[in-house]
Formats: structure tokens, sequence, C-alpha cells
């Protein structure tokens, strides 16, 4: 996210809010859990997974 110029929730909740379905990003194995747990965050809250129902849907956003 431009070199870490711009922090991982801000853009993967851009990302996911304006069309995007799915995300390329590179990460150090440090960050795999926690970048991936904001990805898990950030896709029910996009209007596209609203406009599908996908946020209410069990399971979406982990157990």
């Amino acid at each position: 996210m431009a070199a870490g110029a711009i922090p991982p929730r801000d853009a993967f909740q851009y990302a996911c809010g304006n069309g995007a379905v799915f995300i390329l990003a590179g990460m150090f194995d440090i960050q795999l859990a926690e970048d991936a747990q904001i990805a898990r965050d950030a896709w029910p809250r996009s209007r596209i997974a609203r406009a599908r129902g996908a946020a209410d849907k069990p399971g979406v956003n982990g157990p």
C-alpha cells in the first residue's frame, strides 16, 4: 500500500468499498494474520457486500 504510506485498514476498506472483488497485497509473514483479519473485517462493511446481502449471512465474517 504505497510502501507503507497507506495503512492496510484504509486500503482494504477503500478497495472493498469501491468494487474490488479481490485484493492482491504483498506482506511479510509477520503481517499475514493481522492483514487477513483486516480484509475479513472490510468485506462485510463494503457497499457491494451489503447490496448482495452478504453482511447478514452467517460465516461471511468468520465463525
